[in-house]
């Protein structure tokens, strides 16, 4: 197979090699179970969110999704966030277990908004409910842990990352693990020499200067690139709350943007988004991988759509082909550098101008005007106060007295160093 090579979304179903998968993995985009949903989860029960599509998910051996949200009902908040805390009723775990969810991804902007207890108490649901968890934990070592998945006698390892400073582990301190390409490359290398697959999930960040936005940029696309070279076969981005396009490079597959499975589609924030994304904020991508020992067989696209009653459901019809012709019209510049270089945002004062523009015409003046006043107020401050704050959050942190589960990747690797140590003291003595 080429490095890069092109292939026909319209279908729905994509065959990279021939041959049969053993294995189903089912990724979705962001999971988001407060605010609206939550409301609703509490009215019409956890099992009404994923119903529509649970048969779909019930196909699969593994079903992961980018939980983008503390499961908690602490009072404690993030002392650095610049937005509404984002959490979501513990009852809402069960959404995740009655769905079939087997593995989720804690490295995002959110999961981390209520400090170390929010964390905590997110990972002992998960964990009691059976689901499994990467890319956050008690520091940056247990962050760095992947979630081991054995399915079909296939080994598959999954590793997450995160882009925000302030929700990031250290040696010392709770949060998630960074996406720095050279630490990402690392952990692939070493991931792969122990399973037959590897999965990044990669919570990106506004890359291309701002959210919601139908093309990575190119810097992220290299990177995606280099983790497929280093031995990942999938990598699943998330954060931009739209679909972006999916890429086939090296026999692995990247899905730039798997949109928003579930989330408070009146939430402010998804509402700021501008024509054309506006009409793409409560849309997402259920993408079915099917792996055998070796390679990554072949994908299927499921797209889906957040009811007005706050569920995910499946797309159809004349709405699936024009849905799916649409993912491959996004995807068509991945394979062309000047292309996409040229569908990027405009870095230009004029293009600059005529963005706030529309946004004004969205949001209004007033609270346009009121943004660009907190951000520039909030840039000097950062820069002015926020190494300070920092320190202070860490210290805080390395004080706190709530004791995050050990990862039990961690805790089996720990065993075995520690059974290791002993076999060869008994032979040296």
């Amino acid at each position: 197979m080429k490095a890069a090579e092109r292939f026909d979304l319209g279908g729905g179903r994509v065959r990279l090699i021939k041959g049969s998968g053993r294995v189903k993995l089912a990724a979705v985009g962001d999971v988001m179970l407060g605010g609206a949903v939550g409301d609703s989860i509490a009215k019409r029960g956890p099992m009404h969110v994923f119903r529509a599509v649970k048969p779909l998910l019930a196909d699969c051996e593994i079903v992961f999704g980018n939980l983008e949200a503390a499961l908690t009902d602490t009072q404690c908040r993030h002392p650095l966030i610049r937005h509404r805390p984002r959490l979501a009723p513990t009852i809402a775990v069960e959404a995740l277990r009655d769905a079939g969810f087997t593995v989720v991804s804690l490295a995002n902007n959110h999961i981390f908004d209520c400090l170390d207890e929010g964390l905590a108490q997110t990972v002992k649901l998960l964990r009691h409910h059976g689901i499994d968890y990467a890319g956050a934990g008690a520091d940056i070592s247990e962050a760095r842990t992947p979630a081991y998945i054995a399915a079909g006698g296939i080994q598959l390892g999954l590793l997450a990352y995160t882009y925000p400073v302030h929700q990031v582990a250290s040696s010392k301190s709770p949060g998630c693990a960074p996406n720095d390409p050279k630490m990402m490359l690392e952990d692939v290398r070493r991931v792969k020499s122990r399973v037959d697959h590897v999965v990044v999930s990669l919570h990106t960040g506004p890359d291309v200067g701002r959210d919601f936005f139908f093309y990575p940029s190119l810097a992220r696309q290299a990177i995606c690139r280099n983790l497929l070279a280093a031995g990942a076969t999938a990598i699943l981005c998330h954060h931009c709350h739209v679909p972006q396009g999916i890429e086939v490079y090296r026999g692995g597959v990247i899905a730039h943007g798997l949109g928003t499975s579930i989330a408070d589609t009146t939430d402010w924030y998804l509402r700021s988004a501008t024509a054309p994304y506006s009409e793409y904020i409560d849309k997402g991508l259920i993408l079915v991988f099917e792996f055998d020992h070796d390679s990554l067989i072949g994908f299927e696209i499921h797209p889906t759509f957040i009811a007005d009653d706050l569920a995910v459901q499946p797309i159809h019809g004349r709405r699936r082909r024009q849905f799916l012709e649409f993912m491959g019209t996004i995807s068509e510049p991945l394979y062309d550098l000047d292309t996409l270089r040229r569908s990027l945002p405009s870095p230009t004062l004029a293009a600059k101008l005529n963005r706030l523009a529309m946004k004004a015409r969205t949001v209004g003046v007033y609270q346009l005007a009121k943004e660009v006043l907190q951000d520039a107020t909030r840039s000097v401050a950062d820069r002015l106060v926020l190494p300070r704050r920092m320190a202070a959050l860490q210290r805080r942190l390395q004080k706190s007295s709530t004791r995050i589960p050990v990862h039990p990747e961690l805790r089996r690797w720990k065993a075995m160093k520690q059974q290791s140590r002993m076999k060869r003291n008994d032979f040296e003595s």
